[in-house]
């Protein structure tokens, strides 16, 4: 090959990278953008906020939509003032309730059939 061919195909070879880089650059940014995106949609602002439509919104407010405006308030009653009786956050058991130990002997055998059966297929060593 003489230069002039080596000088061509090293232009052409230099076009490929620079189109080549040109591609990477876009995806990189499309990639940025939807990353962007996730994030604004999991940690931005709510939705509920402007989103909705508030003359759609009203239809709920019925009540206050056929409210009389004219109407007077109603007269506020006072009622006297009460507290809740604090409650314990453990129930006491009675002093005097019988108390019955039960002792069960096992053979070795049956305690590590019982271990078995509660932690998997280990045994007690």
């Amino acid at each position: 090959m003489d230069m002039m061919e080596q000088v061509a195909v090293l232009q052409k070879e230099n076009a490929d990278l620079k189109q080549y880089i040109v591609e990477l650059e876009q995806q990189n940014r499309w990639l940025k953008e939807r990353i962007n995106l996730g994030q604004k949609q999991k940690f931005g602002a709510s939705s509920e906020k402007s989103e909705y439509d508030f003359a759609q919104l009203n239809l709920f407010n019925e009540a206050e939509f056929f409210a009389n405006e004219k109407a007077e308030e109603p007269k506020l009653t006072v009622v006297k003032e009460h507290y809740r009786k604090t409650r314990l956050t453990t129930d006491k058991l009675p002093p005097d309730l019988p108390v019955e130990i039960v002792e069960c002997d096992l053979t070795e055998g049956e305690r590590d059939c019982l271990w078995r059966r509660a932690f998997g297929a280990g045994s007690l060593a």
